[in-house]
């Protein structure tokens, strides 16, 4: 009996949603304003030419309880398209748009390791460069700082997306861009005090239990698992039950991922 359950796709799917997770917090750790500009001011000069400080808005606990409302009505939304709208062309149109948006959430993280695998300090070190435009001798359009690793990442990023759309929609790649988004997510998610991050995770916690068994129990479908199984793009990570031949897969949801 034992042996019939795919022990190995339940550790890829728990690796990976362990990942992002841990990844995205890490990245997420910042010092506050006043401090990095205390370090600087005492640091070498190549520090003290990075980019200023961007004011952090945190997530408060009335924004919290909006997460798993805000949800659910886009869940709801797609729910009813995939039931009365051509499928075909909704995934077209969504696959569009996160083919974009896995392009620069795949470079990001391309970048994030790249820093954490060098060091802050062999990091500062590389050349950057910035283009400015000018008009009668005044500056009036630059961009960010970049480096040759933000082209490669951005490169690496590209090839995979064109891949993915193009050639092949394998699972490794469709999980590749799928970790990448949830791991910019968990980065983004910047909480003001413990009680709200018990409040999210709270309330996604009953959001998941809801959509996914409260809808079946209620009209017999299941809501997450059919917009899961009809949706076409990168929001779920598969793996599959064997490695050999050919047994279906196993997934979660990158909803029920960001809420453990």
């Amino acid at each position: 009996m034992s042996s019939d359950i795919p022990w190995t796709a339940y550790g890829g799917l728990l690796l990976s949603a362990l990942l992002p997770i841990i990844g995205g917090s890490f990245d997420s750790l910042s010092l506050p304003k006043k401090l990095k500009r205390e370090a600087r001011a005492n640091g070498p000069k190549e520090e003290q030419e990075e980019e200023d400080d961007i004011d952090i808005e945190r997530i408060r606990s009335e924004d919290a309880w909006l997460f798993p409302i805000i949800g659910s009505a886009v869940l709801f939304s797609l729910f009813l398209a995939f039931k009365y709208l051509d499928k075909k062309l909704i995934n077209q149109l969504l696959g569009a748009y996160f083919a974009f948006v896995g392009t620069a959430a795949v470079a990001r993280v391309v970048i994030a390791s790249t820093k954490f695998t060098v060091g802050a300090t062999r990091w500062r070190r590389w050349n950057v460069w910035r283009l400015a435009l000018s008009r009668d001798g005044k500056e009036s359009l630059r961009t960010p700082k970049f480096s040759a690793i933000h082209l490669t990442a951005i490169a690496f990023a590209v090839g995979i997306t064109l891949y993915q759309q193009l050639v092949r929609d394998h699972w490794t790649t469709s999980n590749l861009v799928a970790l990448s988004l949830a791991f910019n997510a968990v980065n983004l998610l910047r909480l003001d005090s413990f009680g709200t991050g018990s409040a999210l995770l709270g309330g996604l916690f009953l959001y998941d239990i809801f959509w996914v068994f409260g809808t079946e129990i209620l009209t017999g479908t299941s809501v997450m698992v059919s917009v899961a199984t009809n949706f076409e793009a990168p929001v779920k990570v598969q793996f599959p039950k064997s490695l050999g031949a050919y047994s279906g897969f196993t997934l979660l949801g990158l909803g029920g991922m960001l809420s453990l």
